[in-house]
């Protein structure tokens, strides 16, 4: 229920200013980013997904590049503390255990910093590297990785 809005009613129009305003038998739209990441040859490098509502887009974004660009082994990436920004208020919502020097610059930037009390978003992903097929689920999720 938290991805829909209580958010008002326009008196303009009379429509919910939110697609997710809450209304009887309607389902909420929510954030997805199942994601394939090619190779300069067009080969599959990685195959990621999660879900979490609003804090899944960047959490899928950190686990990508701290994989790829930081060569951050894949298992670890997955396990990594994250962080997540909604646009209003402008807040930066960060699991605990977070880089205490990253929120510390952040605030210093004008973010409003807040510890998350829920689980964030969870990510589930798939590695190919040299012909190695590795896949990590996200501890915060019970579960296995499988493939066939």
């Amino acid at each position: 229920m938290n991805t829909f809005t209580t958010l008002p009613v326009d008196d303009a129009t009379g429509m919910a200013e939110s697609p997710n305003y809450i209304e009887g038998g309607k389902r909420p739209r929510f954030p997805m980013a199942p994601s394939i990441v090619l190779d300069n040859n067009g080969n599959v490098t990685m195959v990621i997904g999660g879900a979490g509502a609003n804090a899944v887009v960047p959490s899928i974004a950190m686990v990508v590049l701290q994989t790829l660009l930081s060569n951050q082994t894949l298992a670890g990436a997955v396990k990594e503390k994250r962080l997540s920004a909604t646009p209003s208020p402008n807040k930066v919502l960060f699991e605990k255990g977070f880089s205490q020097t990253i929120t510390d610059v952040l605030q210093m930037m004008g973010y409003e910093i807040e510890e998350s009390r829920k689980a964030f978003a969870t990510v589930h992903a798939i590695l190919v590297d040299n012909d190695v097929i590795t896949a990590s689920k996200d501890p915060r999720n019970p579960g296995v990785p499988a493939g066939y």
